[in-house]
């Protein structure tokens, strides 16, 4: 704890920047960090933005092509979207792919001086405590109204790293699309700033197909299926809620916010080829990870107040072979 203390005082963060340092020394170098937020959702820092800027020759332009190698979303890869620099580092977005509710990205440090080399050469600086992050880009930091559950981690790409440079793939997933924004945040660290963030419009990344259900045969339940949202990346089953949350007062006169059911029945995705997975099964389920289920949505503006379930694909997938979905005994057809 001595060393992280002196190194804290060496820089000369605020108070605020320490504990969120000290947070993540103690945490260690999770690859993945989840939230399970299951109604205000996660919080998320004040919408500060900075926009990117250009510099010299001594940028080396690299392109890595990291994101773009799968044929199926090579063509929505954005590339070189951003660029900071404080003289001694440089931090550069190469490579985002998102359809909002999934988003990858690839994002550079290079080494500019020597004072540039000292901050990149200390792991503890930049990996442990001050990696790059991407997160959902709520609009107004409102998280009562367009909050939203999400998990964010990064890795370095080791057999990228030179002298001068290191390469980072960052990624986020969420319950949802429903956060108000088409943007991504992009919160980052440079030698003498410990905290600066960034918006990255996604909009001409990957795009959500919308297909609506007729749920007239839904079983009676407390959600009811309304449509799905799918990409190559990612699906959400949409609908209504029928009674999975409840709101009311306490004996005391207060407020109080619960969910009475927290499972759904049954979720199968079946392949035109005849191939069925089950997508709440995570020993049996090759197509994704198992994701986020019976979340409540608040935005006004989305037609829909619950996501049923929200799942990223491991691999991005030709939706064209998708038949359908079956949910609680009921099939859906997709109709792409």
């Amino acid at each position: 704890m001595k060393k992280y203390t002196e190194i804290m005082e060496h820089i000369k963060p605020t108070p605020e920047q320490k504990d969120r340092m000290l947070e993540k020394a103690l945490q260690g170098k999770p690859e993945r960090k989840r939230f399970k937020l299951r109604y205000a959702a996660a919080v998320v820092a004040a919408g500060v933005i900075f926009s990117g800027t250009v510099f010299g020759e001594e940028i080396k332009n690299t392109f890595y092509g990291l994101l773009g190698r799968d044929e199926i979303v090579s063509e929505q890869v954005l590339n070189d979207v951003f660029t900071d620099s404080d003289g001694h580092v440089t931090v550069a977005v190469k490579e985002v792919l998102s359809d909002k509710i999934n988003a990858y990205a690839i994002v550079e440090y290079t080494a500019l001086d020597s004072e540039g080399q000292d901050w990149l050469d200390n792991s503890l600086a930049v990996n442990q405590l001050n990696g790059p992050e991407i997160n959902p880009y709520i609009k107004d930091n409102n998280n009562a109204v367009y909050g939203v559950n999400y998990s964010y981690g990064y890795e370095e790409i080791e057999n990228l790293r030179t002298e001068k440079s290191r390469v980072f793939k960052v990624m986020y997933d969420s319950s949802g699309e429903n956060f108000g924004t088409d943007s991504i945040r992009f919160w980052y660290c440079l030698t003498n700033d410990w905290g600066k963030e960034t918006s990255i419009d996604v909009t001409e990344s990957v795009q959500l197909t919308d297909i609506k259900f007729d749920s007239s045969q839904a079983p009676d339940k407390y959600y009811k299926p309304l449509g799905v949202k799918i990409s190559p990346l990612s699906i959400m089953i949409y609908g209504k809620d029928m009674g999975m949350f409840e709101s009311g007062k306490t004996k005391s006169g207060g407020n109080y916010e619960r969910f009475v059911h927290v499972e759904i029945g049954s979720l199968y995705l079946i392949m035109k080829d005849g191939t069925i997975y089950n997508m709440l099964s995570s020993e049996s389920m090759d197509m994704g990870q198992c994701g986020y289920t019976l979340t409540h949505v608040s935005n006004p503006d989305v037609g829909y107040d619950c996501a049923i379930y929200t799942g990223a694909f491991k691999e991005s997938v030709d939706i064209s072979l998708i038949d359908g979905i079956e949910l609680d005994g009921v099939y859906y057809p997709l109709g792409l």
